[in-house]
C-alpha cells in the first residue's frame, strides 16, 4: 500500500511541475513565433507573380490563397526561386504547392521563410491533377517583413 501511496505522490509531483513549466513556458515561445514587422497582402495574377525580397529585409510567408471554383481546382505553386525552375506545365513538372482550393492537405507548411534577395515566381494554375492550364484567376500573397 505504501508503494502505492508513493508512486500517487510521485505522479502528481511531475503533473504539477509539468503544468507550472508548461504555464511558464509557452506564453514565452508563443509570442517568439509572431514575428514583428510590417504585414502585406498582395494581390497577384499570373501576369505579375514576379516577387523580389528586398536587401536587408526577410519575409516571413503567412499564407497564398485564391478563390474557390466548384468547376475546377484552383491551385497556386512555385513556378522558380532564385532562377531554379520548379513548376514547368509544359513537361508537367509542379513544384511546392502553395495552395488548392479543394485539399489543403496537398500544401506546403506555413511559414515559409525567406532571405533578403531571393528571386522568386508564382504561378495560379486551374484544372485537375491530368489537366492543369495557366488560370486567368487571381490570388492573394501574405506576408510580413521584418528587418535583418
Amino acid at each position: 500500500m505504501a508503494t502505492t501511496q508513493n508512486e500517487m505522490k510521485k505522479s502528481i509531483t511531475i503533473f504539477f511541475f509539468t503544468l507550472v513549466l508548461s504555464a511558464c513556458c509557452l506564453p514565452v515561445n508563443a509570442q517568439t513565433t509572431i514575428p514583428k514587422g510590417k504585414a502585406q497582402l498582395i494581390e497577384f495574377s499570373n501576369a505579375n507573380a514576379q516577387f523580389t525580397v528586398p536587401a536587408g529585409k526577410t519575409w516571413v510567408v503567412n499564407n497564398v490563397f485564391s478563390n474557390y471554383d466548384r468547376n475546377n481546382d484552383i491551385k497556386v505553386y512555385i513556378k522558380s526561386i532564385n532562377g531554379a525552375i520548379m513548376t514547368d506545365l509544359n513537361k508537367k513538372e509542379y513544384g511546392t504547392l502553395l495552395y488548392h482550393s479543394r485539399d489543403m492537405g496537398f500544401v506546403i507548411q506555413y511559414p515559409i521563410i525567406l532571405p533578403e534577395n531571393t528571386r522568386f515566381e508564382l504561378i495560379v494554375i486551374s484544372g485537375g491533377w491530368d489537366a492543369q492550364t495557366i488560370s486567368g484567376n487571381k490570388a492573394f500573397f501574405n506576408y510580413t517583413e521584418v528587418d535583418n
